[in-house]
């Protein structure tokens, strides 16, 4: 697997991802630069692209933790840099609404403990099956849906009927 190809097809992803489990850019692009020095070290051999992905996320993920365990601190996440950026086409009357409730689920996500952010994440924002989100955790099937379950049921104890997962 070489790097740079990795870095240029798959870097965004794993900054994206590591960038909303630790909820700080510097970190996150710390945990991508390990990554790639892993790919560079390891060079794995992997079957297809999806195996390239998902290896690729359970690294990225494997290192996040490594760091979180590491600093050794209870702190809620900060919301990611990119959050409050306005999207370039939004309507600022029309879609009040619909910003305010997104930012109210995307910081409940963000306050899940990272042993349940990482189920949503996987699953709503990288779009992964479960048994694909459940192999890039390292999990069984059936240990992935009960914290996935138990994240929506966390989230839907702080956002109330708002909850829509």
């Amino acid at each position: 697997m070489d790097a740079e190809r990795v870095f240029h097809r798959y870097g965004g992803l794993m900054l994206r991802h590591a960038q909303l489990l630790m909820g700080q850019d510097s970190l996150a692009e710390d945990a991508v630069q390990e990554a790639l020095i892993r790919v560079i070290r390891l060079n794995p051999q992997l079957r297809d692209e999806n195996h390239e992905k998902a290896w690729l996320l359970a690294v990225t993920g494997n290192i996040c933790r490594d760091f979180l365990r590491k600093a050794k601190r209870r702190r809620e996440t900060r919301m990611p840099d990119w959050f409050d950026m306005p999207s370039p086409d939004s309507q600022p009357d029309e879609e009040a609404g619909q910003h305010d409730r997104d930012a109210r689920l995307i910081r409940a996500v963000m306050a899940l403990p990272v042993k349940y952010r990482e189920p949503v994440l996987l699953t709503y924002y990288h779009e992964l099956t479960n048994q694909q989100a459940a192999e890039v955790m390292g999990l069984t099937h059936a240990a992935f849906r009960t914290r996935l379950m138990r994240a929506r049921d966390m989230l839907r104890m702080t956002l109330g009927e708002e909850a829509e997962l």
